[in-house]
């Protein structure tokens, strides 16, 4: 429902240009069917997000011999793991090889490179070992791309290997880690761990980690500055964000009620107004809006808050699909499992 809104936020789904790797197209019909492997591309996605319901579907589609049969069922989940791991290390070996590429200049591969590409090849079953050698051969040519800071030529379109890119995609790789992982346990489960962004200044309380970008924008009297910005993608309906930047001269309430209305018009909503409140004592300002897009209209709830100690602004936002109040409490649930770093 917010798949437009989303792609506006979550700039990193190049990282799909890897995720054709024979983890899903090597699985056989009679192991699962058409709507298991789009819940896998779902939750493996870079914006991807799991949720009880997709995990109950999943396995309620399991065929007959693995959902009653314990053994088959172990023997089922062992090869998922196998192939969810040795596919998302390939992923992460060739991307963390760019970004050592990037640095030195020339064409540098981390230690397990090598061996994950050989336990990828060996794992890929005879229909999909043409497509595995394919996405090798990609991978390939982006590290090559990386080391000389050439454009990298794609069905996807031409672009350069950038630092932001790299950076960008290797964090979404944590998120599908963890989303995998819940996914092939027949057991529902979504313990909350500690997620600490340091460049953010925040640790916060997740089932799955946040994926991270920096961008540069303009802010305060046109001047630029560097944003780290942190997404979570909740469910089809809805996803939370939070952004983080330091300001380059002091501001007082009267702009963190117009940096909380311009955040919800840079979403593509319109600004319903803007409130003063304190939150944990600080300055804050609230705000939401409505908007529309392909999918449909679209929520949006946001909370400002001015870091006056370390002169900056954090902000809080929830986007649903569904109604204004379920923006506030997906918000207002993020807030709570926020705590802020020195």
């Amino acid at each position: 429902m917010i798949s437009v809104f989303i792609k506006r936020i979550a700039f990193f789904t190049l990282y799909m240009l890897l995720a054709s790797l024979s983890f899903i197209h090597s699985a056989r019909a009679n192991e699962l069917s058409p709507r298991q492997l789009d819940i896998l591309q779902i939750v493996l996605s870079a914006d991807g997000y799991i949720t009880k319901d997709l995990h109950a579907e999943f396995w309620t589609l399991a065929p007959t011999e693995i959902s009653q049969n314990e053994r088959t069922r172990n023997q089922f989940i062992i090869l998922m793991k196998g192939q969810f791991v040795y596919a998302l290390q390939f992923q992460r070996e060739a991307w963390a090889s760019m970004k050592a590429s990037l640095e030195s200049g020339k064409i540098v591969k981390t230690t397990h490179y090598i061996s994950v590409k050989k336990q990828v090849l060996l794992a890929a079953p005879l229909e999909a070992k043409q497509q595995t050698q394919q996405s090798i051969r990609n991978a390939e040519k982006m590290i090559r791309a990386a080391a000389t800071k050439s454009p990298f030529q794609s069905t996807r379109g031409t672009f350069y290997i950038t630092h932001e890119l790299v950076d960008r995609v290797l964090a979404g790789l944590d998120g599908s880690f963890s989303r995998a992982n819940q996914l092939i346990n027949p057991r529902w489960g979504q313990a909350l761990q500690e997620y600490k962004y340091p460049e953010a200044h925040v640790a916060i309380l997740s089932s799955t980690p946040f994926s991270v970008e920096k961008k540069t924008i303009s802010a305060h009297g046109g001047r630029s500055v560097e944003m780290t910005m942190l997404t979570n993608t909740v469910d089809d309906n809805s996803m939370v964000l939070m952004s983080f930047y330091s300001t380059p001269k002091t501001v007082d309430g009267d702009s963190i009620l117009r940096i909380a209305k311009s955040t919800i018009a840079g979403s593509g909503a319109s600004p319903s107004g803007a409130y003063s409140t304190n939150w944990r004592e600080k300055t804050s300002a609230l705000s939401s809006g409505v908007g529309n897009n392909s999918d449909g209209e679209f929520f949006v709830s946001t909370r400002v808050v001015l870091l006056k100690d370390i002169q900056a602004i954090l902000s809080f936002m929830a986007v649903s699909a569904i109604s204004r109040s379920e923006a506030e409490f997906l918000r207002e649930q993020l807030e709570q499992s926020t705590q802020i770093l020195d």
